[in-house]
């Protein structure tokens, strides 16, 4: 289901109404009403956050873990701006257990404390797992980031679900964890592969990366002429400019700076190994 409003789009997702008969039923409507307003507050910091750094709100999510607002560019700004709003929400969910705890709000306290450590976790799809998505993607390159990220989030989604097993069998019939991690599963498929083809498009249908005057880290690193092309894509990130030392049998070494990697893929494509592509252009 989506909707508009003042050009902001929003996307909810059917299963999230079934949280309020569920809740009823099971006797937690105070428990959702708190976990609701918690989760919007944590949303709007971000938003907040991204206006402050000139970023547009494209659309907000409403799913059955709550809300997730989709910021239009952050890619594309420099690395303290990405920390500051990734990690924005969080501090407001700190800044709102310190105040459940100063007025013995219990129910405000466990609620906050378990949405604080559960954003706290590594999951792609999580604010932390954003973070260190980021850290990574400065070492080692958007897409081969993209690859660890997907194996560390297996694992917490793994601990998560056998985490619900046994929450099942202490107290059933409650199945929370399990799909909780289940649904975090789901989600870093499907955003993995819209961030990874939102990525490739970036690299190759501009050149603003390269003149738009941010300050970007220089990575360089050496590959063998005879290695896939491909190799060097992978090695790209929104925020580093790379210098590749391409080598051959005899050693001789080929200084090929990013932009000019990437003018030859958009004139060329990326099959075949670094050194077809260069006699493409010979």
């Amino acid at each position: 289901m989506e909707y508009s409003f003042k050009q902001i789009k929003m996307r909810v997702n059917p299963l999230f109404f079934a949280l309020f008969p569920a809740a009823a039923v099971l006797g937690f409507v105070p428990e959702l009403f708190v976990l609701l307003v918690s989760a919007f507050l944590h949303e709007l910091a971000h938003i907040v956050s991204g206006i402050v750094c000139g970023l547009k709100t494209e659309r907000m999510e409403i799913t059955i873990l709550g809300f997730t607002a989709v910021l239009c560019g952050i890619e594309q700004l420099n690395t303290a701006k990405k920390y500051l709003i990734y990690l924005s929400g969080p501090i407001i969910s700190l800044f709102i257990v310190l105040i459940a705890f100063f007025t013995n709000n219990e129910l405000l306290l466990l609620i906050n404390s378990i949405f604080l450590i559960f954003n706290l976790m590594p999951a792609k799809t999580l604010d932390c797992g954003r973070v260190l998505n980021i850290i990574i993607a400065g070492r080692i390159g958007f897409l081969r980031a993209a690859k660890v990220m997907r194996r560390i989030n297996y694992v917490v989604c793994g601990f998560i679900i056998a985490a619900g097993i046994v929450q099942v069998i202490v107290f059933p019939p409650n199945v929370t964890l399990f799909l909780l991690g289940i649904i975090l599963l789901v989600q870093e498929k499907k955003q993995n592969m819209e961030e990874c083809l939102r990525f490739i498009s970036f690299i190759l249908s501009q050149n603003t990366k390269y003149t738009d005057g941010r300050k970007l880290h220089v990575r360089c690193s050496a590959h063998p002429a005879a290695a896939p092309a491909k190799t060097l894509l992978d090695s790209l990130d929104y925020s580093t400019i790379s210098i590749f030392y391409i080598y051959d049998i005899t050693g001789i070494i080929t200084i090929l700076p990013e932009n000019i990697f990437v003018h030859k893929v958009r004139e060329h494509g990326i099959n075949g190994n670094i050194e077809s592509l260069f006699n493409l252009t010979a």
